[in-house]
């Protein structure tokens, strides 16, 4: 009977249809035009997600107060309405590709098992356009950092957002070389496109830099993002 009625052509056909766009989350600082994504993943009624186009109300807005806001748009294709909500810090972020929108690892250094590690733009295992991914078959380690110079003395806050399968031996975000000991925060996974904020505040800058970056020591078939790493100084 199953077989009938799905070969009968007879049978009306049940399309999918797209019920919801998801809320884009991004974080910013005042005074900078906030970059929005050009697409938004939208939900449909069978569980399928696609990433279509937007257009936002506002298209790169500017905030010079610190809080939480909204901008609406329209998903032309489904005529779905779209909301970022954005989160808005006083901070400047002092990292170079640390969003890797361009889908390329430049401006960081990756020791250790470096075919485990490449740029991805797939949706959910990207916040925005890329993201840096990992993965291999057998036991990998690996180690990504920047060094960044030109620092004022004082205190700074790194931080990324993470999501993955878990299960790794050993995953941390580190600050080192800043002229103080090395600080490290455990990355726990918990799942595909469950992103996490990890962060380490109050580091003493006391030499004018700073090496931070992520070490990960992986089981094989482990998996997983780091996206939007994030250094600056705290206010006074």
């Amino acid at each position: 009977d199953v077989f009938k009625q799905v070969s009968d052509t007879k049978q009306p056909v049940v399309e999918a249809k797209a019920q919801r766009a998801q809320t884009v989350h991004l974080t910013s600082g005042t005074g900078i035009a906030v970059q929005l994504p050009e697409k938004v993943t939208v939900e449909y009624t069978n569980d399928a997600m696609k990433d279509l186009p937007v257009v936002w109300d506002t298209a790169a807005p500017v905030y010079e107060e610190q809080g939480t806001y909204h901008v609406t748009g329209t998903v032309p294709s489904t005529g779905l309405k779209a909301d970022a909500e954005l989160t808005i810090i006083k901070k400047a972020n002092l990292v170079k590709n640390g969003n890797f929108e361009n889908v390329n690892l430049d401006g960081w250094t990756v020791s250790g098992d470096q075919a485990a590690v490449n740029a991805v733009s797939k949706a959910g295992d990207a916040l925005e356009k890329g993201a840096m991914h990992y993965w291999a078959e057998k036991a990998f380690q690996f180690k990504m950092s920047q060094t960044i110079t030109g620092l004022k003395d004082g205190k700074y806050t790194v931080s990324c957002q993470a999501q993955g399968g878990g299960g790794e031996a050993g995953s941390q975000l580190f600050i080192e070389g800043y002229g103080g000991a090395k600080k490290t925060a455990a990355i726990k996974d918990d799942g595909w496109n469950k992103w996490h904020v990890y962060e380490i505040k109050d580091v003493e800058v006391k030499n004018g830099k700073a090496v931070i970056g992520i070490e990960l020591q992986g089981n094989p078939g482990n998996w997983g993002s780091v996206d939007n790493f994030e250094f600056y100084r705290q206010e006074e």
